[in-house]
Order: C-alpha cells, then sequence, then structure tokens
C-alpha cells in the first residue's frame, strides 16, 4: 500500500486531567504505529474556546497529529476516536507534499 502523509486534528473535553489527555495521545500513537506508520508531528493547541458548543462543551482541548501511513491507518485511527467518549470531534486530511 502507498504511504501518504495525514493530519488529525482532535479535541478532548476540557474536564479531562492531563494524565488523560496523554493516554490519548499514547493510545493514537500506539495505533498509528500498529499499522506501520510514523508520527511526524504532535502540537498541543491547549485549551480554546470553540465558535459553537459541541455535546454542551463550549471549551476543548486541541491536539494536531501530522505522521505518514496508508489508508488503514487512518480508518483505525479514525475507528478509535470514534469510540473514545472523552473525544469531542475530530477530522482527518490527506496533507500534499509541496
Amino acid at each position: 500500500m502507498m504511504t501518504r502523509n495525514y493530519e488529525t486534528i482532535f479535541i478532548a473535553k476540557t474536564s479531562l486531567m492531563d494524565a488523560r489527555v496523554a493516554e490519548i495521545k499514547e493510545k493514537t500513537r500506539q495505533v498509528i504505529e500498529a499499522h506501520k506508520g510514523k508520527i511526524l508531528n504532535v502540537d498541543d493547541w491547549g485549551k480554546r474556546r470553540m465558535s459553537y458548543p459541541i455535546q454542551k462543551e463550549f471549551k476543548g482541548h486541541y491536539i494536531c497529529l501530522t505522521y505518514s501511513g496508508d489508508n488503514g491507518c487512518v480508518a483505525e485511527l479514525e475507528r478509535n476516536m470514534r469510540i473514545n467518549e472523552d473525544i469531542i470531534r475530530f477530522v482527518a486530511v490527506n496533507v500534499e507534499d509541496k
């Protein structure tokens, strides 16, 4: 399979302790590496106010992951984020090399 660069931004609940946010980051790293992906960068943007409330939350903890992998890696990462109740919203996009 062809590996491409992807960027996933997800929003975690602000009520989480820093240790729980670190667990979520570690779990995403494990999922990516289990599917032969490679993490290029992890940006923790911190807690920010959202434009509109999501699930009655007005603030969120934003984290941006940049990684390389194949379609299976992205699908599994999205599946894990979908079932995690601590993640409010996520989006994964393909990053074109320029």
